[in-house]
């Protein structure tokens, strides 16, 4: 469920649920301001948020599929041209399974559209 507060702020809420018997939720809450769109040029967004995802089930967010952890994130996203977009991710959390296994670390993509 997305809630749309006004023009720049909204609110993402996820659940997720697979069939198996054990390890099988998996749940998210972020918070939007603004968002990019790939066919405008100079658009940005912020997000910040925190899932958790047990290790079959997934999110429909872009963020994990089935890795049996809980991660607080954030995201700085912009468009420096027409249909291409790039991201800055920055995440820290742990393991479920193992509260002795630390995560922390970033990640960079870019996206293009043909």
């Amino acid at each position: 469920a997305k809630y749309k507060a006004n023009k720049d702020w909204s609110i993402l809420v996820e659940q997720g649920r697979s069939d198996a018997n054990a390890y099988n939720i998996a749940n998210a809450i972020m918070f939007l301001y603004r968002g990019i769109d790939p066919s405008k040029v100079g658009s940005y967004g912020i997000r910040v948020g925190h899932y958790r995802v047990e290790k079959f089930a997934m999110l429909d967010t872009d963020y994990t599929k089935g890795t049996g952890h809980s991660v607080w994130g954030t995201r700085i996203g912009f468009v420096p041209a027409k249909n291409t977009s790039i991201n800055l991710d920055y995440f820290v959390g742990k393991c479920p399974e193992n509260s002795n296994k630390k995560l922390h670390g970033y990640a960079v993509t870019a996206n293009f559209a043909f």
